[in-house]
């Protein structure tokens, strides 16, 4: 059996050590953020607020065509208006839901954009052309090849 010390000085009496902290304490993201309008002021999303406003109404969901940034880009704009087409008549629902057509590299590239700098679908289309113009696939014709010495 192990004697342990008394305390004898003037009545001192030291605080009881803090407890371990719970394992259900939760001390990560949710505690950084206090309410949802912070947690969405540190997502970086490209849309403005106006467009996230925007409520998509519908009864089925849509299975998009993924773009993973190796295609041609126009090909995919043109499937995503082929699968998106009952919300044609809105270029902002266009624009919210534009990124569930994106995947891999094109997704990342994406949320790189600048925060809130696509205000308008037109724009968004525009940037992923000119960004990913390089896959555009180019008709060769037999007078190209006549030019090669």
């Amino acid at each position: 059996m192990k004697n342990i010390p008394l305390q004898t000085s003037n009545n001192a009496q030291q605080p009881p050590p803090s407890p371990p902290p719970s394992p259900k304490t939760n001390v990560g993201f949710n505690n950084m953020v206090s309410n949802e309008d912070d947690f969405l002021s540190c997502l970086k999303i490209p849309l403005t607020a106006r467009i996230l406003a925007k409520i998509i109404l519908g009864k089925k969901s849509i299975k998009f065509t993924k773009f993973d940034g190796m295609q041609d880009p126009r090909m995919h704009v043109c499937k995503f208006h082929e699968e998106a087409i009952e919300y044609m008549h809105d270029q902002d629902l266009l624009a919210k839901l534009f990124s569930y057509s994106l995947k891999d590299e094109s997704l990342k590239w994406y949320f790189w954009l600048p925060k809130s700098s696509i205000d308008r679908y037109e724009d968004l289309i525009y940037i992923i052309l000119h960004d990913y113009g390089y896959n555009i696939t180019k008709k060769v014709y037999f007078k190209d090849f006549c030019k090669i010495k």
